[in-house]
């Protein structure tokens, strides 16, 4: 059975019909209200806050170095003489000597060595390795003038000395810079009439050692030492050169050099030099007297000129070998010739090896070698 809407309403009592008017009537007013209301209660969208800039002023202080005043130095005693400090430097010397020649213009390529060498960490203990060989001032003579009883070192018999080789400490100082240390040797063999020298000296790395310098001489003995005939060079970064001597048309001839000088009797190179004064002071020990002054022409790599040497006096110079006599023998500047001065140890108890060798330049740098081992090939080690 199914009812028509007009069927219900007839058939719902009155009281219900005013109930469910007014029902309607209120949830028509809770709609209206919604509605209008909606858009008041909605939450706004979120704004961020404007941050207000902040200036910030540092105030740097400037910095304060303290310097401390310079110690002056001490003042020596009135009257005291200067000949005396060359003596006691020798005798306090506590590194081992050397025989080599001057070799300060390649140590001080050394600088540029370096920075290679410190890849690997090694030249800077080489440094530290020599540091126990100390320098002393150096006292800078006067030049030498040249006396009547200068003797020329030709035609003073002479005996070689044993072949050997001879290891050395090189040492290099200038004003204002580190020390820098190196290593060299100087071999010296005579045969059959024929005599050789090398010199070689470089820096001493960890597992090799870096050549700087080279030189060899070579030529004829003779009952009056060494006659040579050819003297190489071989500088590091540099073209090798080259000394001729003609002892046919007694001219000395120079591979970096067009020019031609006349060859004296008895000259030397400065590879040969120091064998030669070694081989006279065993065959003419006379020669060596304090006060004594010895020339001798020496050749070098573009020019050649007459070296005057003047003997000291006997010296002890203490050593890794023990202490050892010495004849001291100086080479000072000579106006117009040379501004170095050469310093040189003749050992008579051993074969007058040059056992110590120093040069001091006129700009005040000092280089100085040293012998730490004289090896014999012949008789074994020394």
């Amino acid at each position: 059975m199914s009812f028509t809407p007009s069927q219900m309403m007839s058939a719902t009592p009155p009281g219900c019909m005013y109930y469910l008017w007014f029902a309607g009537l209120a949830l028509a007013g809770h709609l209206l209200l919604w509605q209008w209301g909606a858009p008041a209660i909605r939450p706004a969208p979120a704004v961020s806050p404007k941050l207000a800039p902040v200036t910030v002023q540092l105030t740097v202080k400037p910095t304060v170095t303290a310097r401390a005043a310079p110690t002056p130095p001490p003042r020596a005693p009135a009257g005291e003489s200067k000949q005396p400090q060359i003596t006691a430097r020798s005798q306090a010397m506590p590194a081992p000597p050397a025989a080599i020649i001057s070799l300060s213009e390649n140590i001080g390529a050394a600088s540029t060595v370096s920075e290679a060498s410190a890849q690997t960490g090694s030249l800077h203990q080489l440094n530290e390795l020599s540091s126990s060989i100390t320098l002393d001032p150096v006292t800078v003579l006067t030049p030498l003038t040249e006396s009547d009883q200068s003797l020329s070192l030709h035609g003073y018999a002479a005996i070689a000395p044993d072949s050997a080789v001879l290891k050395t400490k090189l040492v290099s100082e200038s004003p204002g810079k580190n020390p820098v240390y190196g290593v060299g040797e100087i071999a010296f063999h005579i045969q059959n009439g024929r005599y050789q020298v090398k010199v070689q000296a470089g820096l001493d790395l960890l597992l090799t050692t870096l050549n700087l310098y080279q030189m060899q001489s070579e030529g004829n003995w003779t009952e009056f030492g060494l006659q040579p005939q050819t003297m190489s060079e071989k500088r590091r970064n540099r073209s090798e050169t080259a000394t001729h001597f003609q002892h046919d048309s007694q001219t000395i001839s120079f591979s970096s050099s067009n020019r031609s000088t006349a060859l004296q009797a008895g000259a030397q190179d400065r590879a040969s030099i120091f064998l030669q004064l070694s081989a006279l002071g065993k065959g003419s020990p006379q020669l060596f007297q304090a006060g004594q002054q010895l020339r001798v022409q020496v050749a070098e790599d573009r020019e050649a000129q007459e070296f005057l040497f003047q003997v000291q006096a006997k010296e002890v110079l203490k050593t890794r070998m023990g202490e050892l006599e010495t004849w001291h023998i100086i080479r000072p500047p000579r106006a117009g010739k040379y501004n170095s001065t050469l310093e040189i140890w003749l050992a008579p108890g051993w074969q007058w090896y040059p056992v110590q060798i120093r040069n001091t330049e006129s700009n005040g740098t000092v280089t100085s070698q040293y012998v730490t081992a004289i090896l014999n090939p012949e008789k074994g080690s020394s």
